[in-house]
């Protein structure tokens, strides 16, 4: 059998807690299965807007525990 693992939701009840520079840090550094995107996005200013964009996400989209029926 062929299992792929995937990273956690960011749009989950727990990411939702997570506070502003924990989710930065996330995004630039990474952890774990989720690879890091600060090479990518260079200049500082870019990475909090992705930062405002996901904490819109998580108040727009349904939570992905719902998803799963946790």
């Amino acid at each position: 059998p062929y299992f792929v693992l995937t990273p956690p939701s960011l749009l989950s009840d727990k990411a939702r807690g997570f506070k502003d520079g924990y989710l930065y840090h996330l995004v630039v550094m990474g952890r774990g299965m989720m690879s890091g995107y600060g090479s990518q996005i260079m200049k500082e200013r870019d990475r909090w807007a992705v930062m405002n964009y996901l904490r819109h996400l998580q108040k727009t989209l349904p939570s992905s525990n719902a998803a799963q029926g946790n």
